[in-house]
């Protein structure tokens, strides 16, 4: 699986059966607040709660295939 994510209007891309898009600018992410909880709180997780939390179970399919 291929994962393309973007912060602003992707347009003109070609996708395949194996390729996905996924539009970030309709989602409210909040800036790093620089808290570490992503660290020592929550492992791996931002703790502020957000639209980020949709983007958590996109992120290991992609880096999966890059492995």
């Amino acid at each position: 699986m291929k994962l393309i994510m973007g912060d602003r209007p992707l347009g003109g891309i070609v996708l395949d059966e194996e390729t996905s898009l996924d539009d970030l600018t309709k989602l409210k992410i909040a800036n790093c607040v620089g808290c570490f909880g992503c660290w020592t709180k929550t492992p791996g997780r931002c703790v502020i709660r957000d639209d980020g939390t949709k983007v958590y179970p996109l992120s290991p399919k992609a880096t999966a295939s890059f492995t």
